[in-house]
């Protein structure tokens, strides 16, 4: 994976940034604030999980694992692309973000990404407001919201997370799949040994 290929934890802190500027746009309407601080809260969890766009858009507060930490994807109303169940671990921020939403849930299997009064986005907007804002902030033209997952499974790979959880938690039906991750983690490798090259003359 190309590191243009997307957004790097500093590129994602200024879509989020630009978001927010919006919400402080005058004139900007409580309901389009509502509406760009659900994005933004989509976007945060979509980076920091992996998680497919149709599988963020139908998560569920059942799904949501407070107790042991965990978001739990795919369920008997959702199946995901894998077809298989799959838990992914929470973060603290993600912990912190869904604890906040769940304020507003009026029951189990309310959907997660949802406003106040119930609307739920399309896929096609998100993705679509997505790239609006990664072009406003001049990011790579090939970033799409897609591209949150791929940076989740190049944030584990450079921390040295084994492939086998990576693919567990992407839910990837072939380790095919997962492999491409191991090349950013040879590249992070082969960047730490320069620190050996400056000593060596």
């Amino acid at each position: 994976l190309n590191k243009a290929e997307y957004p790097t934890l500093e590129e994602l802190e200024k879509i989020i940034n630009q978001l927010r500027m919006k919400c402080l746009k005058l004139g900007a309407s409580k309901k389009r604030i509502e509406g760009y601080e659900l994005i933004i809260d989509i976007i945060i969890t979509a980076y920091f999980t992996g998680l497919r766009i149709n599988e963020l858009l139908n998560l569920r507060w059942i799904n949501i694992d407070f107790k042991n930490g965990f978001v739990v994807v795919g369920d008997s109303t959702f199946t995901t692309k894998g077809r298989n169940q799959r838990s992914v671990p929470m973060i603290d921020k993600i912990k912190e973000l869904l604890e906040n939403r769940a304020q507003n849930k009026h029951d189990k299997n309310d959907f997660v990404f949802r406003t106040k009064s119930g609307k739920r986005f399309t896929k096609d907007y998100v993705s679509k407001t997505f790239k609006k804002v990664c072009r406003e902030i001049g990011l790579d033209e090939s970033i799409r919201f897609h591209s949150n997952r791929h940076a989740f499974g190049s944030l584990l790979a450079t921390k040295g997370v084994p492939i086998y959880h990576i693919r567990e938690m992407m839910g990837h039906q072939s380790s095919v799949t997962t492999e491409r991750y191991s090349h950013v983690k040879q590249d992070t490798l082969k960047e730490s040994i320069q620190v050996i090259n400056t000593e060596v003359k």
